[in-house]
């Protein structure tokens, strides 16, 4: 068991930066901070307005239990009823994307883990989030290297 902590961005339909949040849970596990990054985005989404939403995931697992392909654990199933709760009246279409397809959103994630709460950041003043959110939406590659 580690810290949880998550990150996700909220963008327009063409791609640009609405808002963004980071979380930290304390201790648990990486399946818990999946499932509460996704009830976290979704509350903000229905908190602004937003009713029609494109959620990508990294967690093939945590998209698995959206859908109910794949049986919930029982200590993650309140989050899913809260997920439930939260979107009876929103429309959810919900993707798989690859860990180097989120790297704003894994950015995020660390700012929950440093500052141990919940938050945002201003987008024009974090410049790696800036960055990664540009790169992000012009589809350049994230490209990692070891050292």
């Amino acid at each position: 068991m580690w810290f949880g902590c998550c990150g996700g961005i909220i963008r327009d339909v063409e791609g640009n930066h609405l808002s963004n949040y980071f979380s930290f849970y304390g201790k648990g596990t990486n399946n818990l901070a999946e499932s509460r990054a996704i009830l976290d985005g979704v509350a903000l989404c229905a908190m602004l307005g937003y009713n029609r939403v494109y959620l990508q995931t990294d967690s093939k697992m945590a998209l698995q239990w959206l859908n109910q392909t794949l049986p919930i654990p029982w200590h993650l199933r309140v989050w899913c009823r809260h997920y439930r709760n939260v979107t009876k009246d929103m429309t959810i279409m919900a993707i798989h994307v690859y860990r180097d397809g989120n790297t704003p959103a894994d950015h995020l994630s660390k700012q929950g883990l440093l500052h141990k709460c919940m938050g945002a950041i201003n987008n024009q003043v974090d410049k790696t989030l800036k960055l990664a959110l540009l790169s992000d939406k012009e589809n350049i590659p994230y490209i990692r290297h070891s050292r």
